[in-house]
């Protein structure tokens, strides 16, 4: 083999090896959803064991047993449907807007829209019966998302704004 080949064949494996570290940082290391189908044990759409499923797959994420100490880029969403009153989750997406996709996605219906988004920090969401007031917000932790939520609500009109949901994104 000339020493061309040899230096071609080792920038080529060089090269390749590069491609799939940038394609595999791209992607999400571990991606969770959740909706509304699943917010009931009488969820009738998935069944209790789907529901059990997908809620223990975000539940248990666990550790990687990676021992990197660089801070992780996790974004997460939810979407509500104004009309009726389902939403969706998503977390741990490396981008905004695919989170943002997921959660419209799990939320299955036409009329879902983004409530709140979330980098590193917690969402939650509140409102006031199916079709009326809700407010969605960003929090540092839970509690904090939560009454800012509900005080969005307040805001937009809602008598006795509930949460409906709230999950952090670390």
């Amino acid at each position: 083999m000339t020493l061309l080949a040899t230096t071609q064949s080792v920038l080529k494996g060089v090269l390749t090896g590069v491609g799939f570290l940038l394609l595999s940082a791209a992607a999400p290391a571990h991606a969770c959803f959740v909706n509304s189908w699943c917010s009931t044990s009488s969820s009738g759409q998935y069944g209790s064991s789907g529901c059990r499923s997908q809620r223990d797959s975000c539940d248990n994420r666990g550790g990687s047993g990676g021992t990197s100490s660089a801070p992780r880029r996790s974004y997460g969403a939810i979407a509500y449907s104004v009309s009726s009153g389902a939403w969706g989750y998503s977390e741990e997406f490396s981008g905004r807007s695919a989170a943002q996709n997921r959660a419209k996605k799990e939320c299955r219906m036409k009329d879902c829209e983004i409530a709140t988004w979330f980098y590193n920090s917690c969402g939650a969401l509140a409102a006031s019966g199916t079709n009326g007031p809700w407010g969605g917000a960003q929090g540092s932790d839970e509690p904090r998302a939560r009454q800012a939520a509900q005080a969005r609500c307040a805001k937009e009109g809602g008598r006795n704004c509930q949460i409906v949901f709230s999950r952090c994104s670390r």
